[in-house]
């Protein structure tokens, strides 16, 4: 195998020039917690060359399930409501 002579910090490197410092938030739908699939997640996550600043286990509210996906309202794939009563199902 051929490799490119690079380092997973060059490659970190140019990835954060390329996509920027950004944050984005990462939620894990119900079934990855109740099936046990969080370790393998994070771990993805971080061979990803990602970092994780902050983790938390939450209820969500139907209130707050519906912001998340009110940016999809009206798209054919899936509606909203059922999007939320996947999301706040225990």
């Amino acid at each position: 195998m051929q490799t490119s002579g690079i380092t997973s910090d060059e490659r970190n490197q140019e990835r954060e020039q390329k996509n920027g410092n950004r944050k984005r938030p990462t939620l894990l739908k119900p079934d990855a917690v109740r099936n046990r699939h969080v370790g393998d997640i994070i771990a993805r996550i971080e061979r990803a060359g990602l970092a994780i600043e902050r983790m938390e286990l939450a209820n969500v509210t139907p209130a707050q399930a519906a912001a998340n996906y009110a940016e999809h309202e009206g798209k054919p794939f899936t509606t909203v409501s059922s999007a939320i009563s996947r999301a706040v199902r225990s």
